[in-house]
């Protein structure tokens, strides 16, 4: 397959424009497999029939060790970046957040994999060794426990992941999309959004004013996505140990994982108090 420019790089791949006028190949780097490629084609297949996004996935390619996907090319920037040109859109970004995460939950699927299984098999993972086994155990017991649910769930939910195009904003990155309660995707994306790390070597001045913009973005967020859903903070908060699991599981990211395994003790050991 003939490939054109490469027009960006990315954590997990590298965007290359190809002939066929309005595609890109997102080319993943090795370390990820052919099963998460390929789970990222149907699951973005699944979100655009529901219509919860308007990027088609079109095919999976593999070029010598790396495996690919083939897209709609999106044009335009990111929500995060929207304000750097239109910067009175900064007020609006976290409405906009907000209201399309509560559209994506009204979309139903029984496709895709449960939040609750993949929590619990998180509990097993080597990020999570660190857990005895009877904090293991009380913290199955308390997944198990938590509400079911058959919402489209995005699970790495941002304004990175937001394209903002001519014809309005597009959902992408669909690879870590689950089925389940709301408030479990309203969780992850509340915890990711104050904790996660930012791009390694940001320089300290810069990660203290994100820091503040992160956090005023995350109460407008809320407020909006609650104002529409009628989603209680209780609803919520009843996942963040479960989103504590999946961030550490799933990404093991070394700069969050102090802070991160402190937090889940916390919280395992008040839920094991209670219990």
């Amino acid at each position: 397959m003939a490939a054109g420019s490469q027009i960006a790089i990315g954590r997990s791949a590298d965007i290359i424009e190809l002939p066929d006028e309005g595609r890109v190949l997102k080319l993943f780097h090795s370390d990820y497999s052919a099963e998460e490629v390929r789970r990222e084609f149907t699951n973005t297949s699944e979100a655009f029939e529901l219509g919860a996004t308007t990027m088609r996935c079109y095919e999976f390619v593999e070029q010598a060790d790396r495996c690919g996907l083939i897209f709609d090319r999106l044009t335009g920037p990111s929500l995060t970046k929207l304000p750097d040109t239109k910067p009175l859109m900064f007020f609006e970004l976290p409405v906009i957040l907000g209201r399309l995460h509560a559209s994506m939950h009204e979309k139903k699927t029984d496709r895709l994999r449960s939040v609750k299984d993949v929590v619990l098999d998180m509990v097993d993972s080597e990020p999570l060794a660190f857990l005895s086994q009877a904090q293991k155990e009380a913290a199955r017991r308390y997944v198990k426990a938590l509400p079911e649910g058959s919402s489209l769930l995005h699970m790495d939910y941002h304004p990175e992941n937001i394209i903002v195009t001519p014809e309005g904003p597009v959902v992408i990155d669909w690879m870590t999309a689950l089925r389940g309660d709301p408030a479990a995707d309203v969780a992850y994306t509340s915890l990711i959004s104050v904790e996660a790390e930012l791009w390694p070597g940001t320089p300290q001045i810069k990660v203290f004013l994100y820091s503040f913009i992160r956090k005023y973005v995350l109460k407008k967020y809320r407020k909006t996505y609650q104002e529409i859903t009628g989603m209680s903070d209780e609803a919520i908060d009843a996942w963040r140990l479960a989103a504590l699991m999946l961030r550490m599981g799933q990404w093991n990211v070394q700069s969050e994982r102090p802070r991160l395994q402190k937090m889940l003790l916390t919280a395992l050991s008040a839920q094991m108090q209670e219990g």
